[in-house]
């Protein structure tokens, strides 16, 4: 398994590019290594409701922050680079509307 945390995606390319040096350094098929993102999420309908929720500055740098089709644009590239596993920390808590935004409107796009 390769497991990062909180990591951007130009630093996720990178470490990609490591992580498939050391296999090649040791005949190991990078594809058999499980990839999985560890982070915060913060998913709102509109920017207003995402700027009221952002009270820890999430960034995108970092984290997956925006609109649906924000987050999805930032999840993507890390999808495309074999990361199929994510752990998210939902922001927001205890309003669960970030997390249902997410459910309804992201991970059914994500998982086509």
């Amino acid at each position: 398994m390769c497991h990062v945390r909180w990591t951007g995606i130009a630093d996720y390319r990178e470490q990609v590019k490591e992580c498939e040096r050391a296999c090649a350094e040791i005949g190991r098929d990078p594809a058999t290594l499980r990839r999985t993102w560890f982070g915060g999420c913060l998913c709102a309908p509109t920017q207003a409701a995402l700027k009221a929720l952002n009270i820890n500055n999430i960034t995108p740098d970092r984290g997956f922050v925006g609109t649906p089709a924000q987050v999805i644009e930032q999840m993507s590239p890390f999808i495309e680079l074999g990361v199929d596993y994510f752990m998210l920390g939902m922001g927001g808590f205890p309003n669960l509307a970030p997390l249902q935004t997410l459910i309804d409107e992201v991970i059914p796009i994500l998982n086509r």
